[in-house]
């Protein structure tokens, strides 16, 4: 993989596998088993690293099968404690993050927890700022819509936005569509949607809303299974 480039897959709802420029592997919110809209098997995913927002079901679900398969997990303290009670996990699987915090996984590549709008089992809701060298990606986690989204924008500047659009639960196409033009990244995409009626919603309105407000910021559609390659010197690429 080119130095300057990271990729990205989206897995359906919040979940996410990132390739670093190093070639590590990073899982997002990690729900393989049972989700209707991925069909892949946590037991054949060989993460390096795996990246927790909060702590409900639908992103955690298989967080023991991955820590089986090698995985570090980045999380709360408060989180940590729960998967170490309740699935015997072993402690040294977890580097421990709060609100605020950056943790290097390695050179150049860092991730800083955000504070999201929303609930968890334990710990506290958060977003995640996941920076490779000039490459940065935003992941709000499950929110509401906040005026602090303007700021993180400011200070990360991102190249990808990730957010979501179900409604019910967390942020609705037109308030999602109302964070993208506050936070103003180059590339912004959705997630969260879909998986079930009660959040079912069509990503075609989502892009239409972000035109009306920042038309230029691009979206990036992906059907489950779909990847991009992000640079800061090729930026457009074509989708997999």
């Amino acid at each position: 993989m080119s130095e300057n480039q990271m990729k990205t897959r989206w897995m359906g709802h919040s979940t996410w596998e990132l390739t670093t420029s190093t070639g590590k592997t990073i899982v997002v919110d990690p729900w393989y088993t049972d989700n209707p809209k991925n069909s892949s098997s946590s037991a054949n995913v060989k993460a390096d690293y795996v990246l927790i927002t909060h702590d409900h079901w639908d992103h955690v679900k298989d967080v023991p099968v991955l820590v089986q398969n090698g995985a570090k997990v980045v999380t709360q303290p408060e989180v940590v404690k729960r998967f170490v009670q309740d699935h015997e996990l072993p402690d040294e699987a977890f580097i421990r993050i709060n609100m605020g915090g950056t943790v290097t996984l390695e050179e150049g590549i860092h991730v800083t927890l955000f504070q999201a709008f929303h609930s968890s089992d334990s710990g506290n809701p958060g977003g995640l700022i996941i920076r490779d060298g000039d490459v940065t990606i935003m992941n709000t986690g499950d929110t509401s819509l906040h005026g602090d989204l303007q700021l993180y924008g400011e200070l990360y500047p991102p190249t990808l936005l990730m957010l979501p659009i179900g409604d019910r639960f967390t942020m609705g196409i037109r308030d999602a569509a109302k964070a993208v033009s506050m936070i103003k990244p180059e590339f912004c995409v959705p997630m969260h949607y879909s998986t079930f009626p009660a959040i079912e919603q069509d990503p075609s309105q989502f892009e239409k809303e972000v035109n009306k407000l920042i038309p230029e910021v691009s979206c990036w559609l992906p059907n489950p299974g779909q990847e991009k390659a992000w640079s800061t010197n090729e930026k457009k690429t074509s989708v997999k």
